[in-house]
């Protein structure tokens, strides 16, 4: 693999790589992983054509963790804007409770720091919304954000659904107004 940054930390290694960087393979195999680990969605398979930066926490041989931080247009009141999205943050079922998540989380946010664009979202469970404040994002209020799934159904995240976050970077402010995700991965 190679990959652009690792560390290890309590036998788990953490390690990041852009999409681009991976076999189709590999990436093939995160995508499965994926949709294994978090059924609540159909996943699109991933493309070299997205910019994606992915982390990831290995235990051994075995892949336990996953994010990644995807670049791409959105739609904003039927306008294009680019936006990064913090997407699929899964911790395999076991390894729940150990600090892994927030350290995934830390690694996400070293690529979304770097990234020159001003917004990051998120999409998440009301439960989790704590967790990302501390990390800077706060809830967009309302009716806000909507995507397709491949499978052709619509999704509306609305706040008895889950909350759309953002994060705000050098001094900009989220405008508002309904955000069309455009789409997946996020």
């Amino acid at each position: 693999m190679n990959l652009s940054s690792s560390c290890s930390s309590d036998r788990i290694e953490y390690q990041s790589a852009n999409i681009r960087d991976l076999s189709p393979d590999l990436v093939a195999k995160l995508d499965t992983w994926m949709a294994t680990q978090f059924t609540k969605y159909t996943w699109q398979p991933s493309t070299a054509e997205m910019d994606v930066d992915f982390v990831l926490a290995w235990r051994g041989a075995e892949m336990i963790a996953r994010s990644a931080v995807v670049t791409r247009e959105a739609l904003l009141e039927g306008r294009p804007v680019a936006i990064m999205g913090l997407a699929g943050v899964v911790v395999k079922d076991g390894y729940q409770g150990e600090g892994i998540g927030r350290e995934m989380l830390k690694h996400s946010m070293s690529h979304v720091d770097t990234n020159p664009l001003d917004f990051c979202i998120l999409l998440c469970e009301r439960e989790l919304e704590s967790l990302y404040n501390k990390l800077g994002f706060r809830q967009i209020p309302g009716r806000n954000a909507l995507f397709s799934q491949p499978d052709g159904r619509h999704y509306e995240y609305k706040p008895d659904k889950g909350i759309t976050m953002v994060y705000e970077k050098n001094g900009a402010r989220w405008p508002g107004g309904l955000l069309d995700l455009n789409g997946l991965p996020f």
